[in-house]
């Protein structure tokens, strides 16, 4: 039970805007909540040591050990013959030899090798050519035996063993220097006279029934496995390069057992990554086996670079260890036992009763602090086999990866640690093996036995897939009421990335003498689980209808290009999607819609030119019976609707395009998105289904090109008839991946119109693209609420070829601001932002859609905007608008205007530069303009950061008056330099009780590259929005309490702890208001100022 120290009645003020916004729904308890998407850490410290010992000069990892035969015979007539086992010829048995069914490439970086001069090295040089010809082997399991290791007949077993056994049939294959290829074919026979074992039973075989390349192309295959991957070392290198290219951001440096002469740091973050990785696998191509194993040797010098740097050819490397949240790892790649001749002085650090073990190092490394200096934030990285508990400060953590090599210990059914349960002071064993994996738990590391080059990389591959989705915190939260009191509930998700699996958890708060607790009311996964028959619906691409998918059914209801999607999957579909847990919430939206809220006894606010105004508060009384629903998208593909009071699921919905083989591979661990785009759930009236219904409409964000809109007016009886429409790229190219909230609205001609923004990316050929924008414009979709139909297409100016970077990047919208500008209750302005930072305003007010336009006005038929993107140095506008009312000074007039504020940001990609960010807030008095607003028009403001608060202009203010000379008829504009320079404006600006409120995040680039600001997390900075300038009011505080002041400076803005996930506004009756946010499921409260006077909910209106 979580208890809170203030003892107060609270009342939840909404975080939406308060000025002039549009309504959106006209009965809801639904709440705005600031969604905080943090990285919780930067890209770890890998250092990758390398085995460089003699042995990595091998050509052979067999599959088990092996006796040979020295007296195979080639042809029947015993002309040829061998002084091997044939199985040494053939990659079944021989894991590094030529395997005819694999594509070698070169390494990264290199062409092809030149078949001519390495052919020649092959047949003069490597030794293993038999009678100048190069020998490989296909073997048929057709045969199995008593003892695998011998070739004596007495071990013959009949029947095919899953083993490459010496008498199964195979088929042997000769090359020739000048590429001719002879194939024979061999089967068992028995001893026979003259000691036959095998007969050759045909020599005619035809090339292509054994080959699928060209016998240049197969020269060519050959070439490259002798020059890039024939031995132990020459594997690991490509393996090396493959792992570099795929996940380059990690900060690597490179070791060597013996060659540690060679030795390259740890990238710092001032580095880039491409041309230091560059230097890496050059340094590690150009480094040849030789010498011994001394595998503890390296783990020891691994630590101490780490702990306090090391000195290599007179050259001081310091230690990696710099930032705070950043986890640290040894990868050792070895064959072979450790052969240390330098002596090791540990002692049992581990308690099992031996000493100077390789498990005693990493024990050492594991437990000791590395930089006592720095803060212990590191996270709580979960690897995919837990050990021992994590620790907070800076550790180092050592990944061994046994390359061909076991031990005497035997794996448990999850392939994680020994069969018979061992611990940190067992004796695991004597084998160098089993050491390795003794230091990998007692370090919490992972330790794997690769077998075979593919598996080498398999393992790399996952460990450091793992780690990236490592990097992704998530806590959404919503709550239930405006007023928190008895009963009230806080539902709130988190998610573990790396296993794909959501959590969606509700509390529920007492009140007992004026103290708050929430506990634990219900889980979703738990409910879930017991849930033994689903009701589970998608939609028909070709028949634009809903489909129920059932555990019977295969994916015959599906569309064309669905099935298509699954391929050879269709038959188990239904049965995959039902057994599919509740998987990870990132991006989506939490929406609680409970019974509707109407605060007025008549229908006075309800818009005159509303259809079915007449039956709207008839509605609204029905709705009051409504059990309530919580709604939430995840990577498993679904849009869940679960029970706000017993968390069980009441439907699910797969959208059409989610629809792919991938999404259901039983094996998949790693997140693919799903339905990761925000939602809205409003009331419309849509007289084809009755009159008035409950919407709610979709985007995909990442998880596809679409939006769709379901029919949740009774979602306990959820049907296919429900699924009201989807809109794809199918037939509207210019739809990217959709990442902005749909707006619905009732336009002033009394029609209902859903508003979406094209996304993104719309030329990139994603995986589930089906069609493709030719230009490359951001564009905004009217689209009646009803049919799905586009009524009206608004374009940017600028596609990829108007580019201002000159990069020709694609363009696309934000998330739009529909706007009741009259504010007789319908909208009339659609505000909305693009990629390349120009703001545009289209006016809906006429009744025919075709006299619908841009208040920027046309040029060369294209629309203009109002602001253009030359006054933010063209910085992305990746959030919605915030728009509100102003007067004005226009040529002696006082015109009533609309002040439409809006920030620069993004937080999509790693790839930001450092660059200044803006804060903007133009006047637009919705004329046609002849001409842009110009920044130099406009007044500029300045703040400053300063530890954990942000102050304004340097200078002081009188809190009780508005700073007019702060104001013109242009606006107000600010820029993030100096120390915010690393902060944008990423997520919706808000307008609250007269105060912008506006939510500073650390850039992406930022948080890739140093754990400082992640550590302070974000800030909140309120000002008045008209002005600019502080608000009149007290909101940032001293322990005093009294009005927060630097030096003589006023504060503006406050550091929001990082693991804040979501934020509220609370009133206290001691006439304070507090921060409410739930952090890992606590509800905690945070004081702040007090309210302005009469300040409230100004409407019963839900505002968007």
């Amino acid at each position: 039970m979580v208890k809170q120290k203030h003892k107060c009645s609270l009342k939840l003020i909404s975080i939406v805007a308060m000025g002039l916004t549009p309504i959106a729904s006209f009965a809801e308890s639904m709440l705005d909540v600031i969604t905080i998407r943090q990285t919780e850490s930067m890209y770890p410290n890998v250092l990758l040591t390398i085995d460089d010992s003699g042995s990595m000069d091998e050509a052979y990892m067999y599959a088990y050990a092996l006796y040979p035969d020295f007296n195979y015979y080639l042809s029947d007539d015993q002309s040829q013959w061998v002084e091997f086992d044939w199985r040494y010829f053939s990659a079944g048995f021989n894991r590094l030899y030529y395997d005819t069914t694999k594509t070698y490439e070169p390494w990264v970086g290199h062409e092809n090798a030149n078949v001519s001069e390495t052919l020649n090295d092959l047949f003069t040089k490597s030794g293993i050519t038999i009678n100048n010809q190069f020998l490989f082997v296909q073997w048929e399991d057709t045969a199995g035996t008593k003892d695998h290791k011998t070739w004596y007949r007495k071990n013959y077993a009949k029947g095919a063993d899953g083993l490459i056994d010496f008498w199964d049939d195979h088929v042997s294959i000769a090359m020739t220097q000048s590429g001719d290829f002879t194939l024979i074919r061999s089967e068992y026979k028995g001893n026979g006279s003259n000691g036959r074992r095998y007969k050759v039973t045909d020599t005619n075989l035809n090339y292509s029934d054994y080959f699928t390349r060209s016998k240049a192309d197969e020269m060519q295959n050959i070439a490259n496995w002798v020059k890039f991957h024939r031995k132990k070392h020459r594997a690991v290198k490509y393996i090396v390069g493959k792992i570099l290219e795929k996940y380059p951001n990690f900060y690597y440096g490179i070791d060597f057992l013996n060659n540690w002469g060679k030795f390259e740091p740890v990238r710092l973050a001032t580095q880039g990554a491409s041309a230091y990785n560059n230097n890496l696998l050059n340094t590690v191509y150009n480094v040849n086996p030789t010498g011994g194993t001394p595998l503890k040797t390296a783990m020891v010098r691994a630590g101490e670079y780490f702990k306090s740097g090391m000195k290599v050819h007179g050259t001081q490397h310091e230690s990696p260890v710099k930032q705070s949240c950043q986890m640290n790892f040894n990868f050792l790649l070895t064959d072979g036992y450790s052969t240390d001749s330098s002596p090791i002085h540990f002692g049992d650090v581990d308690g099992d009763g031996q000493i100077n073990t390789m498990a005693d190092i990493a024990r050492h490394y594991y437990m000791n602090d590395l930089a006592p200096d720095l803060n212990n934030v590191v996270p709580k990285y979960v690897p995919r086999c837990p050990s021992i508990s994590p620790v907070s400060h800076q550790s180092l953590s050592y990944v061994p990866i046994s390359f061909g090599m076991s031990g005497n210990l035997i794996a448990d059914a999850d392939a994680c640690w020994p069969e018979k349960e061992l611990g940190v002071s067992d004796f695991w064993s004597g084998h160098t093996s089993d050491d390795l994996w003794h230091a990998a738990y007692n370090s919490r590391g992972i330790y794997n036995v690769s077998l075979t080059p593919e598996s080498l990389f398999a393992d790399l591959d996952s460990m450091l897939e793992r780690l990236e989705n490592t990097l992704v915190f998530n806590n959404n939260t919503a709550f239930n009421s405006f007023r928190v009191g008895a009963d009230s509930r806080v539902y709130y998700s988190q998610s573990d990335l790396v296993n794909n699996i959501g959590q969606l958890v509700s509390l529920k708060a007492t009140i007992d003498e004026g103290q708050i607790s929430f506990e634990p009311y219900w889980e979703a996964n738990a409910a879930l689980k017991k849930k033994k028959i689903r009701n589970i619906f998608s939609y028909n691409s070709d028949t634009a209808k809903g489909v129920e998918i059932k555990k019977s059914d295969d994916a015959s209801k599906l569309g064309s290009f669905q099935r298509w999607r699954l391929g050879g999957s269709m038959d188990d579909f239904g049965e995959r999607v039902h057994t599919l847990d509740l998987g990870a919430i990132l991006h989506s939206d939490i929406t609680y819609v409970g019974s509707s809220i109407y605060l007025k006894e008549d229908d006075s606010d309800i818009p005159e030119g509303l259809p079915g105004r007449d039956s709207y508060l008839s509605y609204i009384e029905n709705r009051k019976k409504a059990d309530p629903v919580v709604y939430v998208g995840s990577f498993d593909g679904l849009l869940h609707a679960f029970d706000g009071n017993t968390g069980e699921e009441l439907f699910a919905y797969m959208p059409s395009d989610i629809i792919r083989g991938e999404m259901f591979n039983v094996n998949l661990a790693m997140p693919r998105f799903g339905v990761d785009g925000k939602h809205f759930v409003t009331d419309v009236y849509v007289p084809g289904r009755g009159g008035w219904r409950t919407f709610l409409i979709s985007g995909m964000r990442r998880g596809a090109q679409s939006y769709f809109v379901l029919d949740v007016t009774d979602p306990h009886n959820f049907s296919a008839a429900d699924v009201v429409w989807e809109l794809t790229d199918k037939d509207t190219p210019e739809i990217g991946v959709t990442f902005a909230r749909p707006g619905i609205g009732v336009f002033e001609n009394g029609k209902t119109y859903a508003v979406l923004a094209n996304g993104y990316n719309n030329t990139i050929n994603l995986p589930y693209d089906r069609t493709r924008s030719t230009t490359g414009r951001a564009a905004l979709f009217i689209v009646d609420i009803a049919t799905g139909e586009i009524v009206k297409t608004f374009e940017s100016r600028k596609g990829f070829k108007e580019d201002p970077s000159g990069n020709e990047l694609v363009n696309g919208f934000a998330e739009p601001a529909l706007v009741d500008s009259d504010r007789n209750g319908l909208i009339d302005t659609l505000y909305v932002g693009d990629l390349f930072g120009e703001m545009y305003s289209f006016q809906v007010s006429e009744q025919k859609e075709s006299s619908w336009s841009s208040y920027g006005g046309t040029e060369n038929d294209r629309y203009q905007p109002i602001m253009d993107g030359k006054a933010v140095d063209y910085y992305p506008i990746t959030t919605r608008p915030v728009v509100t009312k102003t007067q004005v000074q226009i040529e002696g007039e006082t015109v009533d205007s609309n002040l439409v504020i809006y920030g620069t940001g993004q937080h999509f990609t790693d790839l930001v530069p450092e660059h200044k960010e803006y804060l903007m807030a133009v006047v637009h008095d919705r004329d046609p303009r002849t001409s842009l607003v110009e920044r130099s028009g406009m007044v500029q403001h300045h703040i400053e950061l300063h530890d954990d608060q942000i102050v304004y202009n340097g200078k002081t203010m009188n809190g009780s008056t508005q700073a007019q000379s702060l104001f013109n008829d242009q606006g107000w504009y600010m820029v993030f330099d100096g120390p915010l320079e690393s902060y944008s404006v990423a997520r919706d600006l808000r307008i609250v009780s007269g105060e912008l409120q506006v939510v500073l995040d650390p850039k992406p680039k930022t948080l890739a590259n140093t754990c400082v600001n992640n550590e302070k997390g974000l800030y909140s900075l309120i000002l008045n929005p008209r002005s600019g300038g502080p608000t009149s009011n007290t909101i940032f505080i001293d322990e005093d309490g009294t009005r927060a002041m630097h030096e003589d400076a006023l504060v503006v803005g406050e550091h929001i702890s990082k693991s804040e996930a979501a934020v509220q506004v609370v009133l206290g009756d001691d006439g304070n208001t507090y921060t409410m946010t739930v952090e890992d499921g606590e509800v905690k409260l945070k004081q702040r100022g007090a309210l302005n006077a009469g300040d409230g909910r100004q409407s019963w209106r839900r505002l968007y």
